[in-house]
């Protein structure tokens, strides 16, 4: 089982052990968004249904095996996915959705706006002391786009 969810971190299961596997999941460094989820995600998903296999045969003397770990683990995977990124169409298959997330290319969709708007307040009026200042970004219909802060010595 240690070795099913290898292909999120891009590691070969053949040459590698479970160490190398979790030093691994630390050093990948995500390819997108979604990718970015499956890395931050999956640890404990995987930990949550070891978790729960346990304690179902300690409290109530239900056996699990590994393939139903694994499916219980792909099928929440999935399930954070699809409601994390409902546009995406994600194969039934863990490998060809891995194939899929790897190669999935992030696209930068430019909003037109008519105008934004600037909020703008600082503290610099001759004071000798630490000033500051703050501005908050906003489009035509009044939704936040960011936030800004900055203090000056």
């Amino acid at each position: 089982m240690e070795f099913f969810f290898c292909n999120a971190y891009g590691v070969n299961s053949q040459y590698n052990n479970v160490r190398a596997i979790s030093m691994r999941r630390w050093l990948t460094k995500p390819k997108n968004r979604v990718h970015a989820l499956v890395l931050q995600c999956l640890p404990t998903v995987i930990c949550w249904h070891i978790w729960k296999a346990m304690c179902s045969y300690v409290f109530e003397d239900m056996r699990s095996n590994a393939g139903q770990v694994i499916q219980s683990s792909c099928q929440l995977m999935f399930l954070l996915l699809h409601s994390a990124f409902p546009t995406v169409e994600f194969p039934g298959n863990w490998n060809k959705t891995m194939c899929l997330i790897e190669n999935l290319q992030q696209r930068l969709v430019i909003k037109t706006a008519r105008w934004v708007k600037l909020h703008v307040d600082d503290c610099s009026k001759g004071n000798p002391r630490r000033e500051g200042g703050g501005w908050i970004l906003r489009d035509h219909s009044r939704q936040f786009i960011m936030a800004f802060s900055a203090y000056f010595w």
